[in-house]
């Protein structure tokens, strides 16, 4: 867990007032935006050795195989100003690959239904599953098929108990479009 003294505390909500919070850290509080970048790599590698280390949306391992860098990311964009306080909320920071965060969700939130600031942290104001609020498994499910016979990994999802928060996070995030890409990348056919 992080240990932030209360004048890190204070340089983190002076920065979340500012244009840019992690530019205006860099050059002012460089000691806290270390703390910060220390514990999300720390929590990063726990979930890489305990959680076999994949998006938090399209649920898809980030191995070098899927050749995708991974972001780690707002989950409540915070370039919106009315998320701009969430900008080093813990619960508000996400691993994903990039096709889910900067081809797809990159600034859209019309997945958020709540109104006001502690509004973000229940979890039935989210329409998708919330990688910290809401347990994944109970929700959407994925396989990837590999065997030697096979280039790519061949991707099924399973939504849950036909959740709604299973189906909306298959919808927004355009997953039936991954399933097809890996039959496609497979059967050797072009889009």
């Amino acid at each position: 867990m992080i240990r932030l003294t209360t004048k890190d505390k204070i340089n983190l909500v002076q920065s979340s007032k500012e244009d840019n919070p992690w530019d205006y850290l860099t050059a002012n509080h460089a000691k806290t935006k270390g703390k910060i970048k220390t514990y999300i790599k720390t929590r990063t590698q726990y979930r890489l050795k305990n959680e076999n280390f994949s998006c938090s949306y399209c649920l898809l391992s980030l191995s070098d195989q899927r050749n995708d860098a991974f972001d780690i990311d707002h989950i409540l964009p915070i370039s919106i100003k009315k998320f701009k306080n969430k900008t080093f909320s813990f619960k508000n920071l996400c691993i994903s690959c990039s096709r889910c965060n900067r081809s797809i969700k990159s600034n859209d939130f019309s997945f958020y239904i709540g109104n006001s600031k502690k509004d973000s942290n229940k979890p039935s104001n989210y329409l998708i599953i919330h990688p910290f609020y809401d347990n994944i498994k109970s929700h959407l499910k994925v396989r990837q098929i590999n065997d030697n016979s096979i280039n790519y990994p061949i991707v099924i999802y399973k939504i849950i108990e036909n959740s709604s928060k299973g189906h909306k996070t298959y919808d927004f995030f355009k997953l039936e479009e991954l399933v097809k890409d890996t039959l496609r990348t497979n059967l050797g056919k072009k889009r």
